[in-house]
């Protein structure tokens, strides 16, 4: 099958289960309510908030946000569809796939092009929404294609960790600490913060800093980013491929 008629096969049956769960169809509408939210909402709950702990926030809080939007948009994405994944490997979709024309390998190279595209959409749409700093187009679209590919790593962690969809829910939440954990190295000297790049969402954001604040050598950071990200989602699929077929 070729990748026009995997989408046509699966597209479908996908849409229908979004429908038919209201969490997961929540998740496709995030990116507006989220982007909305930090519009209106946030710039005044930060002013109250500085006002009673007598600090300014406000140097502080569109950096943070920004880089919120951009690396949640793609993890959202990757949930999305790594509970459908769970979903599908629960019903034993995933085994009976392996008597059809379909092989496995290409129903994952669906899978992860799938959230890769949800994610890059959806930050594109995010990011504008919510308004907090200005920034270029070009800015814009290299961030959401660099942060993209956690997406599928997301998808993927799902699938390797979680053993069923109760199991995934829990893997979101760890997931969503993990995610925002690398905020702390923007507030820590530079010779400290590439502790942090063991986490995939460091390189993104530190791209988007980078390239926010003009700084020379964003390219090699950019390099840096798609190398690691591809290499996590290679070891990723590796592994879900034996799961399944061992």
């Amino acid at each position: 099958m070729n990748a026009v008629q995997v989408f046509r096969a699966f597209g479908p049956v996908d849409a229908k289960m979004i429908r038919r769960d209201s969490m997961l169809a929540g998740m496709l509408a995030l990116p507006v309510v989220m982007g909305l939210a930090m519009r209106f909402v946030l710039p005044f709950l930060a002013g109250v908030i500085s006002r009673l702990i007598q600090f300014d926030l406000q140097p502080y809080y569109p950096v943070v946000l920004n880089y919120i939007v951009l690396m949640m948009m793609p993890c959202f994405a990757g949930c999305l569809v790594g509970l459908l994944l769970l979903d599908q490997r629960d019903d034993r979709t995933l085994t009976a796939l392996q008597v059809t024309p379909l092989s496995l390998k290409g129903y994952l190279q669906y899978r992860l092009a799938v959230p890769t595209f949800l994610g890059f959409v959806m930050t594109m749409v995010a990011v504008p929404l919510a308004g907090l700093m200005e920034m270029s187009f070009g800015t814009l679209l290299l961030s959401s294609l660099i942060s993209a590919p956690l997406a599928p790593i997301t998808a993927l962690v799902f699938a390797a960790i979680a053993g069923n969809k109760v199991q995934g829910l829990a893997v979101m939440k760890v997931l969503g600490a993990v995610t925002d954990l690398p905020i702390v190295a923007f507030f820590l000297p530079e010779k400290w913060q590439l502790v942090f790049g063991l986490f995939p969402t460091y390189w993104p954001a530190k791209v988007f800093t980078m390239l926010q604040h003009n700084q020379p050598g964003a390219w090699i950071y950019a390099l840096v980013a798609m190398v690691y990200q591809l290499a996590l989602i290679w070891l990723l699929a590796r592994r879900f491929y034996h799961q399944m077929t061992h």
